[in-house]
């Protein structure tokens, strides 16, 4: 799935937020689960982010996927990817904030995907 509200939390140890809305069709999948993956996306790969930001269409298509040594299934050629387990899980309003902790961390070079203001931005 697509998120827009992804946070760091805490450098040590290395901690990350996202919030999920309660009605998410994949509520469960990642409420429930011991470990996920974050896939920070470059700036080339906005197809992706608008195919997986649709209702009912987060399944991961296996081209678009790598899996880590933990099972965990990522972005293939993501700008940065992060294995998490699951940590904290906090209810907020019509949302649930996860807390994961990052136990591994890759990153190449490029450009990210930025979504702000209700669209796609570049950065300056």
């Amino acid at each position: 799935m697509t998120v827009n509200s992804f946070a760091a939390v805490s450098l040590d140890p290395a901690l990350v937020l996202w919030s999920i809305q309660n009605t998410s069709e994949c509520f469960e999948e990642f409420t429930e689960c011991e470990r996920y993956g974050i896939s920070i996306l470059k700036s080339s790969q906005q197809v992706l982010s608008d195919r997986y930001a649709r209702s009912l269409a987060h399944e991961m298509d296996v081209a678009d996927r790598i899996v880590d040594g933990a099972g965990v299934p990522l972005v293939k050629d993501a700008l940065a990817t992060l294995s998490c387990r699951l940590t904290a899980l906090h209810p907020g309003g019509d949302h649930h904030i996860i807390v994961g902790e990052v136990d591994a961390l890759t990153h190449s070079e490029g450009e990210p995907l930025v979504f702000f203001s209700g669209g796609y931005q570049r950065l300056a």
